[in-house]
């Protein structure tokens, strides 16, 4: 048919937003860390979203897409919670630095979602 999209083209199917889980926006300056497991390099992170399924934070220096990481944050109350993840996104974005996305290896759980926010 002339004029008509073709719904089972996998472009038009991807139209709206792909995140999984709902993303909550963390205070300003909200503090964290990562470790590179490649380099085991320690860098200081700034955390701008967390979900159950992921993070999305600032660094200084690039970590290379597909790496895996470790994400260290804490919570108010002083915990510190060390989260497994892959790198799936990373840009610069002066003048704060790379954004990179993480997805955790398991999601973390309500309970921990909240200590953290």
């Amino acid at each position: 048919m002339t004029g008509h999209a073709d719904l089972a083209d996998p472009a038009l199917q991807r139209v709206g937003n792909r995140r999984v889980t709902i993303r909550y926006r963390c205070a300003p300056a909200t503090a964290g860390a990562v470790i590179a497991s490649d380099d085991q390099e320690f860098q200081r992170a700034w955390i701008d979203n967390l979900s159950r399924g992921g993070v999305g934070l600032f660094l200084s220096k690039p970590v290379a897409e597909g790496s895996l990481i470790v994400v260290q944050l804490k919570s108010p109350g002083d915990a510190i919670h060390h989260l497994n993840g892959q790198i799936i996104h990373s840009s610069l974005r002066e003048p704060y630095g790379w954004y990179v996305g993480i997805q955790f290896l398991e999601p973390i759980s309500d309970e921990t979602l909240d200590a953290l926010l």
